[in-house]
């Protein structure tokens, strides 16, 4: 997310500015969101495996 044409002016613009800071605030935005899917995936199979453990399950004669 980096337009290369105000890479040229000779200092960085206010505007320039705005648009860095919210280009960063987007990404670790973007990282948290990802992180907390992942999150919930590996709670969500620690739960599973949880109660697979407690539970018999169909598996456990064939291991």
């Amino acid at each position: 997310c980096f337009p290369l044409s105000w890479l040229k002016e000779p200092y960085p613009t206010p505007h320039w500015l705005i648009w860095l800071t919210s280009c960063i605030a987007y990404d670790i935005f973007d990282n948290i969101t990802q992180f907390m899917q992942l999150y919930n995936i590996y709670t969500a199979c620690k739960s599973m495996r949880a109660n697979s453990r407690t539970r018999p399950s169909r598996f456990n004669g064939e291991h």
